[in-house]
Parts: structure tokens; C-alpha cells; sequence
């Protein structure tokens, strides 16, 4: 399989965390800027973020994963969820 650039780069940043860095850099503070719940990190928006819910459970069928459960995920469904958020 044949993988895009825009695809590849979506895997290093959920498994680099790369994407709280460069979300941070432009805040002060930690706290995700689209639900004010809780600090902004991939494991939240991809394990604990109320408004992907429904794309949660239609990908990975649970409404929360903890920490611990998103790294026992495979990284192809994590990549769908990924860009189900269109926060990539």
C-alpha cells in the first residue's frame, strides 16, 4: 500500500505528539481550545473529546479509551479517527 505524504505525516504527529506542539505553540496555556475540558493532547482529542463521540464509537466502538487503550489500537484505525477530527 501505497502511502500519501499528508498520510504519513498524520502517523509521525499522533505517534510523535507533534501535534500538541505545534497547536501550543500559538497559546498560552494547555487547556484544549476546542472544548475547554480538559489539556490539549492526541491522547485527549483522540481518546476523550466529547464532539468525536460518535466518530469514536464508529471507528474504534468505545466513547472514551484511556491512554493505555488507544496504544493497544492499531495506528490504521487511529489514522481514520485522526482524520475523522479534521484537526490534522
Amino acid at each position: 500500500m501505497l502511502l500519501r505524504k499528508s498520510v504519513i505525516q498524520s502517523v509521525i504527529f499522533c505517534v510523535s505528539g507533534q501535534f500538541c506542539v505545534l497547536h501550543m505553540q500559538t497559546q498560552t496555556d494547555a487547556i484544549c481550545p476546542l472544548c475547554q475540558e480538559d489539556e490539549e493532547t492526541i491522547l485527549h482529542l483522540l481518546g476523550k473529546f466529547r464532539a468525536l463521540f460518535a466518530k469514536r464509537v464508529n471507528i474504534l466502538g468505545s466513547l472514551y479509551l484511556s491512554d493505555e487503550e488507544l496504544g493497544k489500537v492499531h495506528w490504521h484505525a487511529l489514522l481514520r479517527l485522526a482524520n475523522a477530527s479534521q484537526q490534522f
